[in-house]
């Protein structure tokens, strides 16, 4: 299909580690067919092996210290790499004004352009902040109240398809976004926070200029797809899709059977296909450039959760990567003080 020009000052960007990279290449491949002369970023929240060489790639790189992120190191280390990746997502949209551009849409890796963005893009030209609702109707089926409440917990927005237009309330917005994510972007839907997506439920209070698009063929994916022609869909959402297990829609519930999706279900074939043309088989295993301490030990979760809980009296360890001294971080949570 054709490409369709968009204005120069739009952007598009996502968010990736070593283990995501063929995501990466999917999407932007699937972009630059839609169109071809809208520039894509990808930041890079990690560092990779030597032989893995990103100039030829179709998009353009950044990395975490070109964002002014404050106390990187305490931010990686306080962060896995999928929590780095959503907490950082501010910083790269107000990055990507300051480079310039007026329009920048965020799109999830593990998303698909089927059809030109046009009408999203356009949305994104038009307004100060667009965010794209998980649901555009009541649910119907007997598990309709379960699947509402789930949306509730985890938020009427959806984290991974949004847009930001050049202007002082987009700017209040993303710091006070980049604000709340310092202390407040783990997930635990139960306690009604999942990431960086609850705080989007207060942006049509807090900004006057939010555009809420409601198209049926944007953003299709596993929490509205029973209600979905994924057929005339132009961005498809494959979250929680893993190909290394085909016949799982996502990994978040065991509602969809991949037998029961119809036509949906060739996507999923596709997009496998099109990830091991990516190179997914060799990326998905790389380690996680921030997953250790200096000395190669490895850093669990648990030890970022008990790192984090510390708050600003973290900062006497300095660099919480570096092993060396009786005041570092490592001996802290080794308990050997």
């Amino acid at each position: 299909m054709s490409g369709h020009p968009i204005t120069s000052d739009i952007a598009i960007g996502t968010i990736v580690a070593g283990n995501f990279l063929a995501s990466a290449r999917v999407l932007v491949r699937s972009i630059r067919t839609q169109h071809p002369d809208v520039p894509v970023f990808v930041l890079l929240v990690d560092e990779l092996p030597a032989h893995i060489d990103l100039s030829a790639e179709l998009f353009q790189v950044v990395r975490l210290h070109e964002l002014g992120i404050p106390q990187l190191d305490r931010f990686l280390f306080s962060h896995t790499r999928t929590e780095a990746a959503i907490a950082a997502k501010p910083y790269l949209l107000a990055h990507l004004l300051d480079r310039g551009f007026r329009h920048v849409l965020f799109l999830d890796p593990d998303t698909l352009a089927l059809g030109p963005l046009t009408p999203l893009l356009q949305h994104v030209a038009d307004h100060a902040v667009t965010l794209v609702p998980h649901l555009l109707q009541p649910l119907a089926g007997p598990d309709r109240a379960a699947r509402e409440l789930n949306i509730l917990l985890s938020g009427t927005f959806n984290g991974g398809c949004l847009g930001i237009s050049r202007s002082p309330a987009a700017r209040h917005f993303l710091t006070w976004w980049q604000q709340r994510l310092q202390r407040h972007w783990w997930s635990d839907v139960p306690a009604g926070l999942h990431h960086d997506q609850r705080w989007l439920d207060l942006v049509p209070v807090f900004v006057e200029d939010v555009g809420i698009f409601r198209d049926p063929g944007c953003n299709v994916a596993h929490w509205n797809l029973p209600e979905r022609d994924a057929t005339a869909c132009y961005l498809f959402h494959f979250s929680g899709f893993d190909p290394a297990t085909p016949d799982v829609v996502t990994c978040y519930n065991t509602r969809l059977a991949m037998h029961t999706l119809g036509p949906a279900a060739e996507l999923f074939v596709r997009y496998a296909r099109l990830l091991h043309e990516a190179g997914h088989r060799d990326t998905c295993v790389l380690p996680y450039a921030w997953g250790t301490f200096d000395n190669g030990a490895p850093i669990t979760d648990a030890m970022r959760r008990r790192y984090r809980a510390l708050g600003d009296t973290a900062a006497r360890f300095g660099n919480p990567f570096v092993t060396s001294g009786s005041d570092s971080a490592i001996a802290w949570l080794g308990g050997r003080r």
